[in-house]
């Protein structure tokens, strides 16, 4: 179900009604479903991959997070009695605990991102046939990773408390607005607004919608306008030289940004249209100072 089809405006709309219809308490239930409905019409066969990926996440955040909270308490209970070389020790003896659940979980997470995603297309380039037929690439691994590993790795350093709800957690990791194109958010950043539910207000309606047609209007009319000039060019790129080939590198540029951004506009605007604002984290990606800015 594409961003720009009418089936996702129709799905959009009804979930809207649901969502405002549902006493606030049980709104994220609601998301939860939504988002699992949309993955599973987009990617039933790989739907164990992202449930995979929920659950090691979650109890890995969790021990790590036990780990914190244990050694706080151990630490001020013991205040008095501990020596210098006894507290780092005990430090010592924790950091090793969590940085193992840390690897474990990492590898498993990046594992199974790198071996559906990139593993074959490296056999590929070396020669190496080992698998015959279509690789099974879930629906916004990319995206999913990073965010789940992004809380994981922020759990570890204590920033924030580990999510005590599976459910919930599973709605942080699979919200359907962001799963194909991003914004990847920070737990500490979204969670709370997925789980509180939010009561009807037309502002947070209208922005959405805007955001929405703002969305289209950069993909639909922008970028795939330019994507034939695009296409012409490089698909006959031996019939061009010249400005030709200069002018057709800067639009893909161009097309490029214009598909992305509209992507997560159109994301943060059914977003917004429920009342979860979030994160604004694709501007001007060409403008920066830095690779961390771009």
């Amino acid at each position: 179900m594409s961003f720009t089809s009418f089936a996702f405006l129709i799905f959009v709309g009804i979930l809207v009604l649901i969502y405002y219809a549902t006493p606030v308490r049980y709104r994220w239930v609601v998301l939860l479903l939504a988002s699992y409905g949309y993955y599973l019409q987009a990617s039933a066969k790989s739907f164990a991959f992202i449930l995979l990926t929920t659950v090691v996440t979650f109890y890995g955040a969790l021990f790590i997070d036990k780990e914190n909270s244990a050694q706080k308490a151990y630490l001020a209970e013991n205040k008095a009695t501990l020596s210098r070389d006894e507290k780092k020790a005990y430090k010592e003896a924790v950091a090793k605990r969590k940085k193992r659940i840390l690897v474990l979980v990492l590898v498993i997470d990046f594992g199974i991102l790198i071996l559906l995603k990139y593993f074959r297309y490296y056999l590929d380039v070396l020669g190496i046939g080992l698998f015959k037929g279509d690789v099974l690439i879930p629906l916004g691994i990319s995206f999913y990773t990073f965010q789940s590993t992004g809380y994981l790795i922020d759990v570890y350093r204590a920033k924030y408390g580990a999510d005590k709800h599976l459910a919930k957690f599973a709605l942080f990791v699979s919200f359907f607005p962001q799963i194909v194109q991003g914004p990847i958010a920070r737990h500490d950043q979204l969670a709370a607004q997925l789980y509180e539910g939010h009561k009807f207000r037309y502002e947070n309606l209208a922005h959405g919608a805007q955001l929405m047609l703002w969305g289209f209007f950069k993909k639909l009319v922008i970028a795939d306008r330019i994507g034939l000039l695009v296409g012409e060019v490089f698909v006959d790129w031996d019939q061009y030289t010249g400005w030709p080939v200069v002018l057709a590198m800067l639009c893909y540029s161009i097309q490029l940004y214009m598909d992305f951004s509209g992507g997560v506009d159109i994301a943060r605007g059914v977003a917004q249209t429920m009342g979860i604002d979030m994160t604004r984290n694709f501007r001007r990606p060409y403008f920066g100072d830095s690779l961390e800015e771009f």
